[in-house]
């Protein structure tokens, strides 16, 4: 399945320990506080106690389960920690209303209560975070996509780019745009996923942003939600990372230096003040620019129509100036596969431009 969900964390302080044994903790410390006076003091860490009458003095009460993540942090909670989608399978994503979606709630439950001797319903425990993912093979090798992701532009975000992904994000939320099959083989996971396979994801990861996304609080709360739903919260907070240029003023520059050039190509302004238009004035606009400049700036099909409808051309002769570009591009690209027949990827790297890869991007993972 290509929508899911990848990883939630719920927190709550209506819990009940009943073994303390079944327990890993750090044990050391206390905080150094400042006292009324002005003075340093050790606020020493908590006292936790089981119904079996055991107790210890600990900072931090954790463990790493099969099925989920335990952590009891000092004087905050309860933090449940698991991944629906990895319990069943090393890639494949598992959604809401799901089998596979239900089964993983038992197991985290069973294993929370039976295995490690916590009393708490998960179902009634706050979110506190939610990933949504989406992963699709891609037509170029996932190290060419940065120079995509290098035109986003984050509305109060920080950007990372690596090797063969990308990291918006901010301490509420998050897209992360990764390569799976790379992942897996960091982790020592056996499994081969399709070819160029990117894996992206949309992380809430405060429990105010979860709530004002999914509009809910608990987690028996997100089991109502419909596939349908998640897919929509994905698009619409996805749809803002992919469609914000971080270079569009520099894009719009461009844009109207062309048209001028274009409209000045096109039209020649007689002594009377009539404007009459010139004969081959878009193969002398095609000289002067190269078919992968031409790519370059107008990346796919809309931006090239937006831009010969804004020089004055009629859908009759945008129509016939795109299918001239596209028998030009054709004539390039079997040019640069015959002179560079040892060079992997070499038709497609000089007309595939950031603009196009982005719209790949967007095409694929923003679908209704």
């Amino acid at each position: 399945m290509n929508l899911g969900i990848d990883k939630i964390a719920l927190f709550s302080n209506d819990f009940r320990i009943n073994n303390l044994e079944l327990l890993k903790y750090k044990a050391v410390g206390g905080e150094i506080l400042i006292n009324d006076l002005g003075n340093l003091e050790q606020n020493p860490s908590p006292i936790y106690s089981d119904q079996l009458g055991n107790s210890i003095n600990a900072k931090q009460l954790y463990q790493n389960g099969k099925f989920c993540s335990i952590d009891i942090e000092n004087r905050k909670g309860l933090i449940v920690t698991f991944n629906p989608s990895k319990h069943h399978h090393a890639f494949n994503l598992t959604n809401v209303g799901s089998d596979n979606f239900k089964q993983s709630m038992f197991d985290v439950q069973n294993e929370l209560s039976n295995v490690y001797g916590i009393e708490a319903n998960i179902e009634n425990m706050n979110l506190t975070r939610v990933d949504i993912a989406k992963q699709y093979s891609m037509n170029l090798p996932l190290i060419q996509y940065p120079k995509a992701y290098s035109l986003i532009k984050g509305s109060r975000t920080a950007s990372l780019n690596y090797c063969d992904g990308h990291v918006q994000r901010n301490k509420s939320h998050e897209a992360v745009f990764y390569n799976k099959q790379a992942e897996l083989l960091y982790n020592k996971v056996t499994a081969i996923t399709p070819s160029n396979f990117l894996r992206a994801e949309a992380r809430f990861k405060k429990g105010k942003k979860v709530e004002k996304t999914f509009n809910i609080k608990t987690l028996k709360e997100l089991q109502l939600k419909s596939s349908d739903e998640i897919n929509f919260m994905y698009n619409q907070y996805m749809r803002k990372v992919l469609t914000a240029y971080k270079n569009k003023g520099q894009y719009m520059l461009q844009f109207e230096t062309q048209r001028k050039l274009f409209t000045s190509l096109k039209n020649k302004r007689f002594e009377d003040g009539k404007l009459k238009q010139n004969r081959g004035y878009f193969n002398n606009w095609l000289l002067i620019n190269s078919i992968p400049k031409i790519f370059e700036m107008f990346g796919n099909s809309a931006e090239l129509t937006e831009f010969l409808s804004s020089c004055g051309e009629s859908r009759k002769s945008i129509f016939a100036f795109k299918n001239k570009l596209e028998m030009l591009k054709e004539q390039y690209l079997d040019l640069e596969k015959s002179l560079n027949k040892n060079k992997p990827y070499a038709e497609v790297i000089e007309i595939e431009t950031p603009f196009t890869m982005l719209n790949e991007i967007r095409t694929k993972f923003l679908v209704a």
